[in-house]
């Protein structure tokens, strides 16, 4: 079973979204005809991988289908009032509390990087990832300040209370945009 649940993660990322939920999963290999397969599951087999999800799912439909809105909490406790579109009420617990996940780590990284004088700073946020600008000398220790920033907060935000997720973080080095 267990390998049934952890081969698909980069396919069923596009079934979770369309769920409400993001999946990031980077790293695993399968086969085209397997991620073929694992998109054609129908809503039954998809649910009965994630039981938890599908009663999420409805319970945020009825309360919609309802009221004629929803309000939303974040995992760091931002409210979202009045939701009235059917896919936000489902995805705006987890795409805010990724963002407010980014924002926790984002100060965290600066914090850290003071200690480098101004060398060292966040340049760009591009959706969920950071890009630090660096001196050449400093890139091992920024990046591991990096890594670390970010899976420690997000573990705070996210394994604050119950079944324990795995957070990791990954990133890298590159000399593209240096100056010459």
């Amino acid at each position: 079973m267990r390998k049934n649940r952890s081969a698909p993660n980069p396919v069923m990322s596009a079934k979770l979204k369309e769920a409400g939920l993001f999946l990031f999963a980077h790293g695993e290999d399968i086969y085209k005809s397997t991620a073929a397969k694992m998109l054609d599951l129908d809503e039954d087999a998809f649910y009965g991988l994630y039981p938890q999800l599908e009663e999420y799912h409805n319970e945020v439909l009825e309360e919609l289908n309802t009221n004629g809105y929803v309000d939303q909490t974040t995992l760091a406790g931002r409210r979202r009032e009045g939701i009235t579109n059917r896919n936000e009420a489902i995805n705006a617990p987890v795409q805010g509390s990724a963002a407010d996940g980014l924002k926790m780590a984002m100060g965290e990284v600066h914090k850290r990087l003071r200690k480098f004088g101004g060398s060292a700073f966040i340049a760009a946020t591009i959706h969920d990832e950071l890009l630090i600008e660096c001196d050449e000398a400093d890139e091992p220790e920024v990046l591991e300040i990096l890594k670390e920033a970010m899976v420690s907060t997000m573990d705070a935000l996210v394994n604050a209370e119950g079944t324990p997720v795995s957070i990791t973080v990954d990133g890298g080095i590159t000399n593209v945009l240096t100056k010459d």
